[in-house]
């Protein structure tokens, strides 16, 4: 018999956003649905990811692995991630010393409604599973922020941060979801990355 996996969350999801915000160093920043709702007004670096959802690790999969110099944080959601878990594997298999991948445990579905995930899931097994080389999980705000600061100091991912977070719908800031544009949002990634080039 499998043991029933038993999270603590007790973290509010707008002050792990805000941690990570704080944390993230001027890295390039994936980042997808309720944790837009959070995240101050958008940097050079930042992409924000609505409408295709699991696809925030690939498409931060495929930034790392072509600026492998650049480090690289995806803000995922827990029941975005489990949307397409295949990219668990390719992150791994690729390798990329220079990605940060965090996921921010909600147990719900936060912007359509906030209806339950599919679980519990042991993210930090399960990224340790398919071979990233760490994964941990933070509780509080400032263990979150220590844990992002220390890999994108070490650059030895990728790396995987479970943020354990309370069952929290953002209750304002969604307009910042329905007015996000994906081509908006890559023309003022590319420009940001060609102006730190």
């Amino acid at each position: 018999m499998t043991p029933t996996v038993r999270v603590q969350r007790t973290m509010d999801v707008d002050a792990a956003v805000a941690a990570i915000a704080a944390a993230r160093a001027g890295a390039v920043t994936v980042l997808t649905m309720s944790a837009i709702a959070f995240w101050p007004a958008p940097a050079p670096l930042d992409y924000r990811l609505v409408g295709l959802m699991g696809a925030a690790g690939s498409i931060g999969l495929g930034l790392a692995l072509g600026s492998p110099e650049r480090p690289v944080v995806v803000i995922d959601g827990d029941g975005s991630l489990q949307m397409q878990m295949g990219v668990l594997a390719a992150i791994a298999d690729a390798g990329p010393a220079n990605l940060v991948h965090v996921v921010i445990d909600n147990a719900i579905y936060a912007v359509s409604g906030g209806q339950p995930t599919a679980g519990p899931v042991d993210w930090p097994a399960a990224m340790r599973a398919v071979g990233y080389p760490q994964a941990h999980e933070a509780a509080t705000p400032d263990t979150l922020a220590q844990a992002i600061a220390a890999a994108l100091t070490d650059r030895g991912g990728p790396v995987g941060i479970v943020a354990r977070c309370r069952a929290q719908r953002p209750s304002s800031g969604t307009d910042a979801l329905t007015s996000v544009r994906a081509a908006r949002e890559a023309a003022r990634l590319r420009e940001g990355l060609s102006e730190v080039a």
